[in-house]
């Protein structure tokens, strides 16, 4: 594997100019674009605090449920929100995975 200049016969790791500026350039674009993250801010995660409807229903659905804490949580009219369910194919029944 020859990433960062790493070779098998070589053991030397050598992160070369233009991999770093790659990286600081990358980094450079994610700042700009999001800004600093907030140190005081939380991850936001699937739980009962950030979706309390969704862990109120005994069954889940997506159209009262999930929508309705996804909206109030960013702060957006439930019908701005579009969604499609999909099946993966691989999860029918005797489905081979490669066709």
């Amino acid at each position: 594997m020859k990433l960062f200049g790493f070779n098998k016969k070589e053991k030397t790791f050598r992160i070369t100019n233009p991999d770093r500026e790659w990286v600081e350039d990358n980094f450079k674009w994610l700042i700009k674009f999001f800004g600093y993250p907030n140190r005081q801010s939380e991850q936001i995660i699937i739980t009962e605090k950030f979706f309390p409807n969704a862990f109120s229903n005994r069954g889940l659905l997506i159209q009262n449920v999930i929508i309705k804490d996804l909206s109030n949580f960013l702060g957006l009219h439930s019908s701005k929100i579009k969604f499609e369910i999909h099946q993966d194919l691989r999860d029918v029944y005797r489905m081979p995975f490669e066709m």
